[in-house]
């Protein structure tokens, strides 16, 4: 249950940025709590945060940081969110629930296809043949 009575059903079009993969016109304020909470903890400035303070209460951004953990968090902002914005600081959470790598795994290049992957294939083996002479 939201905090604030008086809250609009969408979140603001000023958090769009930070809920970008759906329109903010198609977010729900209650049904979408958990993706909305956590965007904003990972991503929000403090305006930001402050519309979120203001609009659910600590114990229900709590209880949605605790009971429905995203993966989502770079392993800074998690100790932070966990330590200073909630006060979380001694409760032991998972950390691979939460934390994730900016950057994921390193994948291999595909080989290059087509006349300007052979045009490569070519250059690299021409310098070498040319070194060789």
């Amino acid at each position: 249950m939201c905090y604030n009575i008086n809250m609009a059903k969408h979140p603001p079009k000023s958090l769009q940025g930070y809920l970008w993969s759906v329109d903010v016109k198609h977010l729900d304020v209650e049904s979408d709590k958990v993706y909305i909470i956590h965007q904003i903890l990972v991503y929000g400035d403090f305006e930001a945060l402050k519309w979120l303070f203001e609009n659910y209460s600590l114990k229900e951004i709590t209880e949605v940081f605790i009971k429905y953990p995203q993966k989502i968090y770079p392993k800074n902002i998690f100790n932070f969110v966990k330590n200073f914005i909630l006060p979380l600081g001694d409760l032991k959470l998972d950390e691979d629930k939460y934390v994730t790598s900016i950057f994921g795994k390193i994948r291999p290049r595909a080989p290059a296809k087509g006349f300007f992957g052979n045009l490569r294939y070519f250059q690299k083996n021409l310098f070498w043949l040319v070194a060789l002479l």
